[in-house]
């Protein structure tokens, strides 16, 4: 028995140590597992979204939640003001609380929390029941000095809703709160923003009429949906006016403005090449007014003309095909560009920016931009051997890099799709902005922004409003590109940041805990450059963007900031650039300040140059972002484009005014190289830039062969000696033709000759000139005729000959005597019966009896009666 019981207890020992060993060891892999996907979070980048495709990646209809997952109740905000509360202020909170349960939610309530502190006590609003599949608008006030906010910094105020049993959370909203009290030291932060005023080309190659009367012919009518009241364009520049911004346009489209205001087609076949095939346009009124504003908001300012059509300069030196053709074009796009914007904006531009596409840069893309008399790139720290950590470095050859913040960068890249949204954008924006001013309060440093190419217009609103704010507040100066050009800015290397609270340091890990210890939120991968979004989606993560040892610059949501994203792009491979850890957001409580640990990421080694400034080195093309290359201009597209200039010198041999035609084309060039192609590919449309290289195409090629030789049909005959036979040169062309000559040649000289065998033509825009063709007969038979026009400038021939047949019947000069002749004796002939016909009709008087010739009743002059004959002898034949 005891033996027995022994044995009993002993195995249930061992069974319950084995249990015990396969528990720990779930444990450990679930740890490892939820460790994995971290870890792959930050040191992945998002896919690179570009532009307004990387804005819209959240649907216009869609907002960003503000509920962790698992949360019964959604809560999302429709408006937060003020947005940069003073002491004696009110917070007033607006939104919407979804029930998204099967059962109606009674006896909650709405608090707020700060930080990762409790709720604030004697401020909560009692919730009427929520029921299920039904919508409850609220609005909550809470007193600014109930919120026991201590030094200036940048705070998470959660807004929770909670249950009547144990306070347990069924939803919430966490916002940016950046405080910044009156009597706080600091010197104003220097903030550069980029405010890029451009968009996908639409106008086409060709044009309806000729000289000041032409009209351009548009691919589409979009613009004129942009430029109108609250379209895209021209919510861009009417939020920014009276900000001292760096306008960055391309003047491609003020191009396009210009010729809308003055009349304009659209096409029915878009890129056919025909100007005919087309209809009015209907946006000039919205196009001129478009036009004012954009000139007003820019006086006086500081303005940045991008080379004609913003030439996608990764795509063009990545495939090598910056030479030839592509090279010319290039270099004048620079020249073209500037003089274009100036003269259309009515104020001074430069032209020494480049903005490569995502901010990426390579070995290549810079020794481009050099070529094109480049000095400042706009970069995202893609590329650079300092990442984002410095927002200004020298790249060498006199060339320097202005990077955008990385953290407020990914931002800029999610598209607002409500009033609440941009309030939220707004708050975290403002607080990046104020973080950036804490972590070197004495310093000259500045931060540059660089929003997306194409950014949405709740985008703009978002950080023009912040801007605005920040400014207002004096913490924040906005300044023009060269006040951080032209600055020399304390390095803010990751090991060495302080975030300064109520006179208490403290250093500032890549994390921040929320009011419930956790965060749910995924943000949307982003770049520094607003295209090329990277970004680390690690729960609890701060807002920030940190330098991971690969390279990618990574970034992810706030406590405070917007929830999950929807349309995330998946995660790809980063590049091997190292790139130190940026500004991290501070989160604070309502009764500590906010402390953390310095983050385990090495610092960046960054020399220094003579001027102060940074330098850093420029991977190679290898070292391109992978994400970049799925959109990129291919080499078969660049070629395309190419290819089409030999023809076009061919084209501009015969036209009258070449000049307007070859600039039309080179335009038409440039924009088929247009930057604006990689957000159609990026957002699913790949067809639009090779469409479009088409139409450019096309209308070279049909503008060559409406200059044409007709047919002739059937055999011309010449029946002497010499005849003229009738040319027609057809001519298709707006403009009348010059440079051409027809040259008619006979292949049997000695039947035919040609009189005139070289004539030059003239022919008149869209008309038909006929060359008379001077021929001389030798002998019978058939000759066969070619006509072929020459270009005069090179003796080439232009388009195909035609050859028609030439019969002579030529008649000897012994055979027509002998036609003649008997004409001649046929005639005497005939005039000498009709005398003696005349002779015997000759009236001799009445007879006796009144009958005979001339008695009344006979006809005068005509013959005798039927039976009768003359009485008495015949007259006498005098003849």
């Amino acid at each position: 028995m005891v033996s027995g019981a022994r044995c009993a207890a002993g195995a249930h020992c061992r069974a319950l140590r084995r249990s015990t060993r396969l528990l720990a060891l779930a444990v450990a892999v679930a740890l490892v597992l939820l460790a994995v996907p971290a870890r792959a979070a930050a040191g992945q980048p998002g896919r690179a979204l570009p532009d307004h495709a990387r804005s819209a990646a959240v649907a216009p209809a869609a907002r960003v939640r503000q509920t962790p997952l698992g949360d019964p109740v959604t809560v999302t905000l429709n408006a937060f003001t003020p947005s940069l509360p003073k002491p004696d202020d009110t917070l007033t909170i607006t939104g919407d609380l979804a029930n998204a349960t099967d059962h109606q939610i009674t006896g909650s309530h709405l608090g707020v929390h700060v930080g990762d502190g409790g709720e604030v006590t004697g401020h909560t609003e009692p919730v009427a029941a929520v029921v299920p599949g039904e919508t409850l608008p609220f609005t909550f006030k809470v007193p600014v000095s109930a919120l026991n906010l201590r030094g200036a910094g940048d705070y998470t105020l959660t807004l929770a809703l909670a249950g009547s049993s144990g306070g347990s959370r069924l939803g919430q909203l966490r916002v940016r709160l950046p405080w910044y009290p009156p009597g706080t030291q600091g010197k104003p932060l220097d903030v550069a923003a980029v405010w890029p005023v451009t968009d996908t080309p639409h106008e086409e190659a060709v044009s309806l009429g000729e000289g000041d009367a032409a009209q351009p012919v548009f691919r589409d009518d979009e613009l004129a949906r942009e430029f109108a009241d609250g379209g895209r364009l021209h919510q861009v520049v009417a939020v920014a006016a009276g900000l001292p911004v760096t306008w960055t346009v391309d003047p491609a489209l003020l191009d396009e403005a210009q010729g809308m205001a003055g009349g304009y087609r659209v096409a029915n076949t878009p890129d056919s090449g025909s100007p005919q095939d087309s209809v009015p346009g209907t946006g000039d009124t919205v196009a001129s007014s478009w036009l004012t504003a954009i000139r007003g908001a820019v006086k006086d300012g500081s303005v940045v003309a991008l080379p004609y059509a913003d030439p996608d300069l990764a795509s063009i030196a990545r495939q090598g095909a910056d030479t030839g053709p592509l090279a010319t074009l290039l270099h004048d796009s620079v020249s073209l560009g500037e003089t274009t914007a100036a003269r259309t904006l009515r104020t001074s531009v430069r032209d020494d920016v480049a903005w490569p596409y995502a901010g990426a840069l390579d070995t290549g893309i810079a020794a481009l931009a050099k070529k094109l008399g480049s000095t400042v790139l706009l970069a995202s720290g893609q590329g650079l051997s300092t990442g984002a950590s410095e927002p200004k470095v020298s790249i060498g050859g006199g060339a320097t890099a202005l990077v955008g913040d990385p953290a407020i960068d990914s931002v800029l890249t999610r598209s607002p799709a409500g009033a609440g949204d941009v309030a939220s954008a707004r708050q975290e924006i403002l607080g990046d902005l104020l973080s950036a001013e804490r972590d070197a309060p004495d310093g000259p440093g500045g931060l540059l922004v660089v929003p997306p190419r194409q950014m949405s217009a709740s985008t703009a609103q978002a950080l023009a409003a912040a801007l605005k704010a920040a400014q207002g507040a004096g913490w924040a100066k906005v300044v023009g590109l060269n006040g951080i050009a032209n600055a020399s800015p304390t390095p803010r290397a990751a090991s060495d940041t302080a975030s300064t609270v109520d006179g208490t340091a403290s250093t500032v890990d890549g994390t921040a805990s929320t009011a419930s210890g956790t965060s749910d939120e995924v943000p949307l991968a982003s770049s520094a450059s607003g295209e090329g979004p990277t970004a680390s989606g690690a729960p609890g993560e701060a807002s920030m963007a940190s330098g991971a040892p690969d390279g990618a610059s990574t970034a992810s949501a706030a406590p405070g900031g917007l929830g999950p994203v929807s349309g995330r792009a998946p995660a790809t491979p980063a590049i091997p650039v190292a790139i130190a850890p940026t500004r991290p957001t501070v989160s604070a409580t309502s009764s500590n300040p906010p402390t953390s640990s310095a983050p385990a990421t090495s610092p960046v080694s960054v020399s220094v140059s003579a001027d102060k400034t940074p330098t850093a080195s420029v991977g190679p093309p290898e070292s391109y972002p992978q994400a970049l290359r799925g959109s990129e201009l291919s080499a078969d597209d660049l070629h395309a484009v190419a290819a089409i200039e030999p023809d076009l010198d061919t084209l501009s041999l015969v036209l009258s005014a070449p000049a307007r035609t070859t600039d039309a084309v080179h335009r038409g060039m440039l924009r088929a190289v247009s930057t604006g192609w990689r957000v159609d590919a990026v957002s699913g449309d790949t067809g639009s830039e090779t469409s479009y290289t088409k139409g450019v195409r096309a209308y070279v090629d049909k503008s060559i062969t409406s200059v044409r030789l007709l047919p002739k049909l059937g055999t011309v005959t010449m029946a002497g000696n010499s005849a003229s036979i009738p040319v027609t040169v057809a001519n298709g062309l707006q403009q009348p033709l010059s440079g051409l000559e027809l040259r008619v040649t006979s292949s049997a000289s000695d039947r035919v000759t040609i009189g005139n065998p070289t004539t030059a033509v003239r022919a008149a825009a869209e008309a038909n000139h006929t060359v008379q063709v001077r021929a001389q007969a030798h002998a019978n038979g058939p000759v066969q005729v070619t006509a072929q026009l020459y270009t005069t400038a090179n003796d080439r021939p232009w388009g195909s000959p035609i050859t028609f047949q030439v019969r002579v019947s030529k008649i000897s000069p012994l055979a027509i005597g002998v036609i003649a002749g008997g004409v001649l004796l046929a005639f005497l002939a005939g005039a000498f019966k009709m005398r003696q016909a005349r002779r015997r009709q000759a009236p001799d008087g009445p007879g006796p009896d009144g009958s005979g010739p001339g008695a009344a009743g006979s006809s005068p002059g005509g013959p005798f009666p039927d039976g009768e004959t003359p009485k008495g002898p015949a007259p006498e034949d005098k003849d």
